[in-house]
């Protein structure tokens, strides 16, 4: 009989084993709760919302490598075509002989190169800065509402900084302001016109 008491000792003490083995491990005290809990906390914060991540553009890097190609493509593009007009327009002055409506036709060219050239420095900037955003993560967002754009309307309008909804209301705006101005700049010429007459 003692031999029969020993073993079922033996299995309750397995059992027993078995049952601690179970259990959870004991919670960390309140402290290294609270900092546990504040890495995660912060490390939620610090990433953007589970929607505004589906939404956003720059985390995927297929569409962020598809516009860094293209809008280098542009660029090399626009560089391209201003060095074949600096060296046509180069070709061009060194046969300049003719007389003076020649001249002329030849300045007003020049002024239109300039012009153009003034677009393509813009044109240029707008594609730098684009290549900007899109290095440093903030491509894609508008700089009025921090709201993502689309990514069609990114893909129609690379140099885009603003959503279709802040454009729309910068244009009504400009609109507006430049109605305001034309209104006023005529009332003002009006005036001036009648004061002449007065003399």
């Amino acid at each position: 009989m003692s031999a029969e008491t020993k073993k079922p000792k033996a299995t309750s003490t397995a059992g027993k084993k078995t049952k601690a083995a179970e259990k959870p491990a004991k919670k960390p005290s309140g402290a290294a709760t609270s900092r546990t809990g504040a890495r995660k906390q912060a490390a939620r914060g610090a990433a953007a919302p589970r929607s505004a991540r589906k939404a956003r553009t720059k985390g995927k890097p297929s569409f962020t490598e598809e516009m860094i190609a293209r809008l280098e493509a542009e660029k090399q593009q626009i560089l391209q075509e201003v060095a074949q007009k600096m060296r046509s327009e180069s070709d061009t002055h060194k046969f300049e002989i003719g007389d003076i409506y020649d001249i002329a036709s030849s300045e007003r060219e020049r002024e239109l190169a300039l012009t153009l050239g003034n677009r393509d420095r813009e044109k240029i900037a707008e594609i730098e800065d684009a290549l900007e955003r899109l290095r440093d993560g903030t491509y894609g967002d508008c700089e009025e509402c921090g709201e993502p754009i689309t990514e069609g309307r990114l893909r129609v309008m690379p140099f885009t900084r603003l959503c279709v909804e802040c454009k729309s209301r910068d244009e009504r705006l400009r609109h507006v302001r430049g109605r305001h101005e034309e209104e006023t700049g005529l009332g003002i010429i009006e005036r001036s016109e009648l004061e002449e007459e007065e003399f």
